[in-house]
């Protein structure tokens, strides 16, 4: 019932400590072992999804254990001033907690750091509470460097603020109103960095703990499509502002284009949304007839309809996984109760659900952030289900793709969006 791992962390744990166990290690077990001492005083900060999933009352109960008070992020931050002491907390898909920017702000005269309100109500809670216990659960614990200073700050370390930026970005000669800093990549950096993460609390990969088989991993390219070419000339004289025009190109990209027009009928900007010949939606209908099971991730959510009704239209099972899902677990169900499903998902909604019998994942589209990507990666490789899978990726490709650039990105490890400022 509790893995060697699980164990070890609740041996040698600090009191108040990171858990940067990867995906799919049982990190929800881990954390619920680790804090028994303080069972009936337990508090789960955790997203909306995974509340209404039960998943740490239902892994409280496995362990024999009594209930979590179990709320979701948005509610801590809203209500965090009127909760009661619990001797343990933890915080679930932690790096959320981590929103702290290099920039600074001014409150009362003083010069503090610019950060979420939800950081903001976390270091209240737990500077006003001192639980006996504090663990922040995330497999993407530093996905920026200020987010390890975050991190830091809310176990207890007296860390500088203006120390850490500078040993870490790099101030950026911008003409802007407000200071625009870029992370240092070089790898002295990075392993300065990693040494900060280390200190706050273990880092576990499931190769670390299972006999992991090698993993597959494919790139298909596709040309353009004659209409998408044609509408690509006319995104410069549509969209001026730089960062509009990439969006819209990777848009087109993928075969479709949003654009807020307005109806004189309503006096009112309504979205439109424009679809267009892509290949990359023929490549995934062969591979469904290929493949009994897959998980096809899509930046945008009329990507999602669009590669969900065309596998419907064809016969196939299929479940959507988006912003809309009401019941994540009850499409978990579903899908592992039959011989052949099909998940169709958006790239923002990565975690807090899992289709372990599924061997093949599909990202006909990836968002701009590599934390998407990495969590995306772990839906289909769960510690209780280590298997062979394979991943493809599939890439919109010519002379000025955005579609290749934002590939090219992710698979670095950066955001995209951050990498334009490198």
């Amino acid at each position: 019932m509790i893995a060697p791992h699980q164990q070890e962390f609740k041996d040698t744990a600090a009191p108040w400590t990171g858990c940067w166990h990867g995906t799919g290690t049982g990190k929800t077990r881990t954390c619920t072992n680790t804090v028994r001492d303080c069972e009936g005083s337990i508090m789960v900060v955790a997203p909306k999804t995974t509340t209404q999933k039960k998943q740490w009352q239902e892994e409280a109960k496995t362990l024999g254990m009594q209930e979590p008070f179990v709320i979701s992020k948005e509610m801590f931050r809203r209500d965090h001033k009127t909760l009661p002491h619990y001797d343990a907390v933890i915080f679930d898909e932690g790096h959320f907690h981590f929103g702290v920017s290099p920039n600074v702000r001014q409150r009362k005269g003083v010069k503090i750091p610019k950060a979420s309100k939800l950081y903001e109500a976390t270091k209240w809670y737990i500077d006003t509470h001192k639980p006996k216990r504090v663990i922040f659960a995330t497999a993407t614990p530093n996905k920026t460097p200020m987010s390890i200073w975050a991190a830091g700050r809310l176990l207890g370390k007296d860390w500088d603020h203006s120390r850490f930026r500078d040993l870490f970005y790099t101030k950026l000669p911008m003409n802007t109103w407000s200071p625009v800093y870029a992370p240092k990549r070089d790898q002295k950096s990075m392993d300065a960095l990693a040494r900060f993460t280390l200190s706050l609390g273990p880092s576990l990969r499931m190769e670390d703990i299972k006999d992991v088989p090698e993993q597959s991993f494919i790139t298909e390219s596709f040309d353009l499509t004659a209409q998408q070419k044609e509408v690509l000339k006319t995104l410069p004289g549509r969209f001026t502002d730089d960062s509009a025009l990439r969006l819209k190109k990777h848009q087109v990209e993928n075969g479709l284009l949003y654009e807020d027009v307005f109806n004189p009928d309503t006096g009112k900007v309504s979205r439109n949304t424009e679809f267009f010949a892509c290949e990359k939606l023929n490549y995934i209908l062969e591979r469904a007839y290929e493949f009994p099971k897959m998980t096809i991730f899509t930046n945008y959510i009329d990507q999602v309809d669009q590669i969900a009704d065309m596998l419907e239209k064809e016969g196939k099972v299929v479940y959507k996984m988006d912003g809309r899902t009401k019941d994540r677990k009850a499409v978990e169900k579903a899908v592992e109760s039959v011989d052949s499903a099909y998940i169709v998902a958006q790239a923002s909604v990565s975690s807090e659900w899992e289709f372990k019998t599924c061997p093949v994942m599909i990202f006909a589209s990836l968002s701009n952030k590599s934390l998407d990507y990495i969590q995306g990666k772990g839906r289909i490789q769960r510690y209780d289900a280590v298997k062979k899978n394979l991943y493809i990726h599939l890439v919109t490709d010519h002379k000025e793709s955005v579609d290749r650039k934002w590939y090219d990105t992710i698979m670095s490890g950066k955001d995209f969006n951050e990498a334009l400022y490198d």
